[in-house]
């Protein structure tokens, strides 16, 4: 292939010779011959790389990294022949990326025997999968007129996932618990900080058991029960459909909705409870509930690929997959905008099948009422009157829990304790 360099000379001899014919003066061809030469030789030294000569070596700093947080990489190239190269390396970028500190494109002249170090950092603002690579090296002739292109080296995949916070206090109420003790409340007397009940006192009790109040009024020793804390199953739903017609304030919701599944996920596992997860979207997927680091893994990398959108009904998808992820009498969170009438069937169907479910719905219309466009205020006073209404409909079925956006999830997951509980009652 051709440089700009040998366009431009082209283009020179080109109009020599046209002026050449116009003007009917031929011993201006004379001129070409400079240019004629160069382009000829360029033929002679062909650009060639020998890539087993080349010693090429990326290391990047880590493949697993947060929303926002950067990585840095190095691309180390070594000449091992005899040759002089005269080379441009490239090294593939993914899109959504910036490069900071540094260049991911660069000419140089590699010497026999030198090595040279490309350094950059890259910062990832979205969350999701990223290839960088592979390295394109582009050789040119020692008169870059022409060159050839080279792809060396595989691609790195990147797994940038969404931010979760560590949220505290924070509990469900289901019908069915497992045998595994854990943070739950069991509804069955046991090991656990919940009173629930006073027995008569057996022998072999424990002295600090004793209810000595009841012991003044009844007159005979009484011993406090507890309910015993267990683990048990829950799946987190994440429904993404109808945020389309938000506009740009669409991306701020399915990140809320995003990292509302990932820091529940983490709360749930951390005490030993099996989590699974659906996703409602543009790309429909699932995984099964499990426990365990790997399964918080297995869900964050789900988690980055999560888009809007949502080609089917959510109630119609849940009909087909909860018999086969989870056991009735389990919990159901469901995480949604409320912006789909199906929902109503959707926690309908949940309660009718004996599931245990809990709503939670996040928020953006604050943000469209607080705009300075007087458009954008009047599609968030119509979102807030369906948002309420909505709430309205689905707070007569099950707990529900809305949620500002702008306010932090583990906040809100507070003051909504004691109204669950309540509720559960």
């Amino acid at each position: 292939m051709f440089t700009v360099r040998a366009v431009f000379y082209l283009s020179i001899s080109f109009g020599i010779f046209l002026l050449s014919i116009l003007t009917g003066y031929y011993p201006f061809l004379i001129l070409m011959l400079p240019f004629i030469s160069l382009l000829f030789f360029s033929f002679i030294l062909s650009p060639s790389l020998n890539l087993e000569d080349v010693e090429i070596q990326r290391d990047v700093s880590s493949t697993r990294i947060f929303v926002g947080e950067d990585i840095n990489v190095k691309i180390r190239i070594k000449n091992n022949s005899i040759r002089k190269y005269f080379i441009e390396v490239s090294d593939a970028v993914p899109n959504y990326s910036i490069v900071k500190d540094g260049l991911s494109k660069t000419i140089l002249t590699l010497e026999p025997g030198s090595v040279f170090t490309l350094n950059y950092k890259l910062n990832f603002p979205r969350r999701g999968h990223y290839d960088i690579g592979p390295l394109e090296i582009v050789a040119f002739d020692y008169l870059k007129i022409r060159f050839k292109k080279y792809t060396v080296g595989r691609s790195i995949t990147v797994s940038v996932f969404p931010r979760f916070i560590d949220l505290k206090g924070f509990t469900v109420s289901p019908k069915k618990t497992g045998v595994w003790p854990g943070t739950i409340t069991s509804r069955k007397s046991g090991q656990g900080l919940e009173f629930y009940g006073i027995r008569e006192y057996k022998v072999g009790d424990e002295m600090r058991r004793i209810n000595w109040k009841a012991y003044a009024r009844l007159q005979k020793l009484v011993t406090n029960e507890f309910e015993s804390e267990r683990v048990t199953d829950i799946l987190i739903i994440v429904d993404t459909s109808g945020g389309e017609v938000l506009g740009n304030y669409a991306f701020t919701l399915l990140e809320s909705e995003v990292n509302a599944a990932a820091s529940l996920s983490w709360l749930f596992l951390k005490y030993g409870n099996r989590v699974g997860v659906i996703v409602h979207g543009r790309y429909r997927g699932w995984i099964k509930p499990h426990f365990g680091k790997k399964q918080f893994l297995r869900i964050m990398h789900f988690l980055a690929d999560v888009s809007l959108g949502g080609v089917i009904s959510l109630d119609y998808l849940l009909k087909n997959l909860l018999p086969l992820l989870l056991k009735p009498k389990t919990q159901i969170i469901l995480i949604t905008p409320l912006l789909d009438n199906n929902i109503i069937s959707v926690v309908q169907y949940a309660l009718l099948n004996n599931y245990n479910i809990m709503v939670i719905t996040p928020s953006v219309y604050y943000l469209l009422l607080d705009s300075s466009d007087r458009k954008e205020r009047i599609i968030g006073h119509l979102l807030k009157i369906k948002k309420e209404n909505m709430i309205m409909q689905v707070g007569r079925l099950c707990p529900i829990i809305e949620w500002n956006v702008e306010t932090s999830l583990d906040n809100v997951l507070k003051y909504a304790k004691v109204t669950l509980r309540l509720f559960a009652r």
